[in-house]
């Protein structure tokens, strides 16, 4: 049963797990700039985030969605830079705005990245690499 869940599910697994480690240059790369500089936060966000798509796309484009390969590179990179340019944006806005609002700037992260997550997994299927196939996430 389990096996059989986690065979379904292997895309969004190992999509999940790159996740975690995109999630962790960016949040190395956000705590650098926010620890050690004078930027405004929606801008270590944005240097954080930046430095987590170079790594997502490629980890996701060898190992997550190796089947999807419909479209050619260069239109691959740019669906991805425009879901993720879209995904930065709602993160930089969310960021900010939970930030005004008093909220801890490591739980509003926490909060942003699960969003975005989201938003890229969907856009990454269906737009960026354009994977048909049946009934597996």
């Amino acid at each position: 049963m389990l096996s059989g869940l986690i065979k379904k599910h292997k895309r969004f697994i190992t999509f999940a797990v790159i996740g975690g480690i995109n999630t962790l240059v960016d949040f190395l790369v956000f705590t650098f700039f926010h620890e050690l500089t004078f930027l405004a936060i929606e801008i270590c966000q944005a240097f954080g985030y930046v430095s987590g798509i170079i790594c997502s796309f490629i980890l996701n484009r060898t190992l997550t969605f190796k089947k999807g390969r419909t479209t050619d590179l260069k239109t691959q990179i740019v669906r991805f830079l425009l879901v993720n340019g879209i995904s930065a944006l709602v993160s930089m806005l969310m960021i900010k705005w939970l930030d005004f609002i008093g909220l801890n700037a490591y739980i509003a992260k926490i909060l942003v990245t699960g969003i975005v997550m989201v938003i890229n997994y969907i856009g990454y299927k269906l737009f960026v690499f354009v994977v048909k196939d049946s009934g597996t996430n």
